[in-house]
């Protein structure tokens, strides 16, 4: 008799824990949200992975032509690129110089070592294959560079309408929040 009492506490027990676990689930994916329609001045936040202390079982998302990447500078997410391909972004350098160089090279010299790239609620990236290939066509030119009026984040943000006075991440996020029309998560690459 003690052994069913027994196997029904431990399976309430299991009940509970998996509980827990799906409502700690819920906690993390909601500190993923970077973006909302309500949202005046967005606050840098990261997706789950930052979070999540067994790194062995991550999901990471995988940009796709057209994606918006970033990496961090000085532990804030300040550079940002159109993800080409497999082992390609087009990034607007601090020279001016507008180029394609590989994942390894867009975190040389800078702080971070991770790349981030703007993703749905689902982590599927939000892209538009269009903005690559307008990104290609600029390859090898140069623009005046100026970092409070034309850095990398204006750059990215001309693909996505008219030129606004887009400086900052987070004006960048709203440009992509008015192109997408949906929360914007930023999601590690597996690089």
């Amino acid at each position: 008799m003690p052994l069913p009492l027994y196997l029904l506490g431990a399976s309430i027990v299991a009940g509970m824990a998996a509980n827990n676990a799906n409502k700690k689930t819920l906690e993390v994916l909601n500190t993923r949200k970077l973006v909302t329609s309500n949202t005046q001045a967005p606050a840098v936040q990261v997706g789950p992975n930052s979070y999540i202390a067994d790194r062995q079982h991550l999901h990471h998302s995988k940009p796709v032509k057209g994606s918006v990447v970033c990496c961090e500078v000085f532990h804030e997410l300040e550079h940002t690129g159109i993800w080409l391909d497999s082992d390609c972004i087009i990034e607007f350098s601090d020279n001016g110089l507008i180029k394609a160089l590989s994942a390894e090279r867009f975190l040389k010299n800078r702080s971070g070592k991770e790349i981030y790239v703007a993703c749905n609620n689902l982590g599927e990236p939000l892209a538009d294959p269009n903005v690559a290939d307008k990104a290609l066509k600029m390859v090898f030119t140069y623009q005046e560079y100026e970092l409070l009026k034309n850095n990398c984040h204006s750059f990215v943000a001309s693909f996505f309408g008219p030129k606004k006075n887009v400086v900052t991440f987070g004006e960048l996020n709203k440009t992509l929040l008015d192109k997408y029309r949906r929360d914007i998560y930023w999601d590690k690459v597996k690089v």
